[in-house]
């Protein structure tokens, strides 16, 4: 929610900045010094947009790659847990009744679908395997692209900075010729 506030306020920021110094500077020119420092307004606007754009798609990618692992985390606790099942009700009943042809015919199908729930659980695994050697291999790249993200946001807190001090200056000490109200 905070993010979607934040970046409807820079829309509509980097909107009335880009409308043309004439609409905004009623007789500043192209090259007037108030029409210039509104250009570097806009460009400064338009680096911290992109930057904080690009920010948001890295951690929605992140996000998707852990509801990923959680999802199958999810269907092998599942499977398991049958797995189990299976294995003691026929514990429990070889502990507690005598065998018999019948019986022993349920439970070799129950041993059956354990056995297809193993072999399962078997390929499950070795697709775990072979992600987690490419996982391993993102998580060094996704390391390094921390150490980026880390300078990244410091850049963008230099950017927000000059952004507020150049608004401040604009404030306290408009340009020549733009409008004093």
């Amino acid at each position: 929610m905070a993010e979607e506030k934040t970046a409807e306020v820079l829309a509509d920021i980097e909107g009335e900045l880009d409308q043309s110094p004439a609409q905004q500077l009623p007789g500043a020119g192209a090259g007037t010094p108030a029409a210039q420092a509104q250009d570097e307004l806009r460009q400064l606007l338009g680096q911290i947009v992109d930057t904080a754009r690009r920010q948001k798609l890295t951690s929605e990618q992140n996000t998707q790659s852990t509801l990923n692992q959680a999802s199958t985390s999810l269907a092998d606790r599942q499977r398991l847990n049958r797995i189990f099942a299976r294995l003691s009700a026929i514990q429990q009943g070889l502990a507690g009744q005598v065998l018999t042809p019948n019986l022993a015919q349920t439970y070799l199908s129950q041993v059956d679908q354990v056995e297809g729930e193993l072999r399962q659980q078997i390929r499950e695994t070795d697709t775990q395997v072979a992600q987690g050697l490419q996982q391993a291999v993102a998580a060094l790249a996704q390391a390094q692209s921390a150490m980026l993200d880390a300078q990244t946001y410091a850049q963008l807190e230099q950017l927000v900075g000059n952004l507020k001090e150049s608004l401040s200056q604009w404030q306290s000490q408009p340009p020549a010729g733009a409008p004093l109200q």
